[in-house]
């Protein structure tokens, strides 16, 4: 009874303490439980949720910076910018670049107004940087055992309750409730782990970080110094999966061996746990080499950017750590520095830095007449790159035929982004239309059906025929009911690809015979913009029968 009541009263704080915030995240949470399939809200709900999401942020950060203080003046300003963002994101004429700078903004405001509170709440606890860590990982660590344990339980009930009582098979009862206990339970748990530091004794709590956490996080420096000797001894390429698992490392093993440094034990996991930051620094040469090898021989893209500035975050810490531990806490607001400068500080953000990489590498084919196999990678991928970013100048930089000559190149041997053909990077383009059916006119029909359809096939063309009988399905069981030719609308909504949406929207109705009717209400094609061709397709309406 204790536990129950003690949960409650950190329910009533965390409510006392933010209670817009909460409220905010309940109406999320409980708006997305009741609509989650309802199409014809979809639009709706995707408004709601990205004005509330960033309103919740920035109540976040009022409720925790200004909390003694009248805060309606700063609710009124966390709401405009909420609904300035929500709008900016979804005008439909605005081009791809500019709605690509309002993402990243909205990324770098929301990112860290949530940083610097998280920040502001640990200097309030007047406790030390890594007993604050601690602190925090203990009770996100129980937290997320009992979320865990409530998730299992209630899917367990709502699947039985389901298909039992119920005889449904779609599951939505099950979404539903998982849904709301993330929102209603685990979220304000979340914070309440970053708020309520507790002095912890639990015994078992602490074997966990130091005999079990701690040991994991140590093989898997041992087992990455092996790979490096092996590297030395046999005169290996790293593999390009070692910078994804050295990051992984870092952000897994950094909380665990700050937290455990609260612990003096003065026994050789001690000694150990205050030896691995440096003993990580042999790694970030190796992280180095790794990432730096893609961008020499394929330029600047966003995601290496990106490698590049956690990169200087790994050294910024390791650099704090040996200087004055007293000062590890600046990693949080080190962390905010490199997200403002990442996405919005002009000249040096990761989109101006990649496309000028991808500009130089385009270059390359203006300055030239002759290529190796490793130019004609860079030519090309910079092209699709630059292409999938529409960005505009590259028609001014090339004419048709250039563009022809270099497209040309995709038959190189060479392969970039992380693995795939340059050429199979944005020349494939998926065209949807989600539509906003409120009424349905069913008079003259006696039954309707909630029906899909979709491709077969991924990887190859599609041809007419292949559209002549289509399969209709219900979702629940995937029986097909009926069968539709959709040769001929298909064909026509690509011709009409540059006003897709509007095209579908009025040619959504397709008379299957006098006796039935198909109305289209989602669609989604995927197009091979090198081959013109169809790739696939996935269909969502309604059939209506006489």
């Amino acid at each position: 009874m204790n536990k129950i009541k003690n949960t409650f009263t950190n329910f009533k704080k965390i409510i006392d303490k933010f209670p817009i915030t909460i409220i905010t995240v309940f109406i999320l949470t409980i708006m997305n439980a009741v609509f989650i399939d309802s199409n014809s809200l979809e639009d709706i709900m995707k408004y709601i949720n990205e004005f509330l999401l960033i309103f919740c942020c920035s109540s976040f950060f009022i409720e925790t910076i200004f909390k003694n203080k009248k805060k309606y003046f700063l609710y009124i300003i966390g709401v405009l910018i909420a609904v300035a963002f929500t709008c900016f994101l979804n005008i439909k004429d605005i081009s791809q670049n500019s709605l690509y700078f309002i993402k990243r903004v909205t990324f770098c405001y929301t990112i860290s107004l949530v940083i610097t509170a998280i920040y502001y709440n640990y200097k309030k606890t007047k406790k030390k940087f890594n007993e604050y860590v601690c602190g925090v990982f203990i009770e996100l660590f129980k937290t997320s055992i009992i979320y865990a344990i409530l998730a299992i339980g209630l899917s367990i009930i709502s699947s039985v309750f389901t298909l039992l009582i119920l005889e449904d098979y779609s599951f939505d009862l099950f979404v539903r409730l998982e849904i709301l206990l993330f929102g209603l339970y685990y979220f304000p748990c979340i914070i309440n782990s970053f708020i309520n530091i507790k002095k912890d004794d639990n015994k078992y709590m602490k074997t966990v970080m130091r005999y079990v956490l701690e040991p994991l996080v140590i093989v898997s420096f041992i087992i990455i110094y092996v790979y490096i000797l092996k590297i030395i001894i046999l005169r290996d390429i790293p593999s390009n999966e070692i910078f994804r698992i050295l990051t992984s490392l870092f952000v897994i093993g950094y909380p665990i061996w700050t937290a455990n440094s609260f612990y003096k034990e003065k026994n050789i996991l001690d000694k150990i746990n205050s030896k691995l930051p440096l003993l990580f620094i042999p790694f970030i040469f190796l992280q180095i080499y790794s990432i730096g090898t893609r961008i020499y021989h394929n330029g600047i893209t966003e995601a290496r950017y990106l490698c590049i500035m956690f990169i200087i975050l790994e050294i910024i810490y390791i650099v704090i750590y040996i200087a004055n531990r007293k000062k590890e806490d600046k990693i949080l607001f080190i962390f905010v520095i490199l997200i403002v400068i990442s996405t919005i500080i002009p000249v040096i953000n990761m989109s101006s830095i990649s496309d000028y990489s991808q500009y130089h590498n385009l270059n390359i084919y203006k300055k030239k007449d002759y290529y190796t196999k490793e130019e004609k990678q860079k030519i090309l991928g910079a092209y699709y790159y630059l292409v999938r970013k529409d960005r505009k100048e590259v028609h001014k930089l090339l004419t048709d035929k250039d563009i022809e000559v270099i497209k040309s190149f995709n038959k190189c041997s060479y392969k970039c982004y992380d693995g795939v053909r340059c050429s199979q990077i944005a020349s494939k383009k998926n065209y949807f239309a989600t539509l906003l059916i409120h009424e349905l006119d069913v008079s003259g029909y006696s039954k309707i059906s909630l029906v899909k359809a979709r491709s077969k096939q991924y990887d190859k063309i599609l041809k007419k025929e292949d559209f002549e009988e289509v399969e209709l399905y219900i979702n629940r069981d995937y029986n097909v009911i009926d069968k539709v030719d959709l040769s001929n609308e298909i064909l026509d909504y690509i011709k009409n690809k540059d006003n897709f949406r509007e095209y579908v929207e009025s040619h959504n109705e397709i008379v299957i015979d006098k006796y039935k009717k198909l109305v289209i209400s989602s669609i989604t094609i995927r197009y091979d913009l090198e081959n013109d061709g169809i790739l696939s397709y996935n269909i969502s309406g309604y059939l209506l029968e006489k």
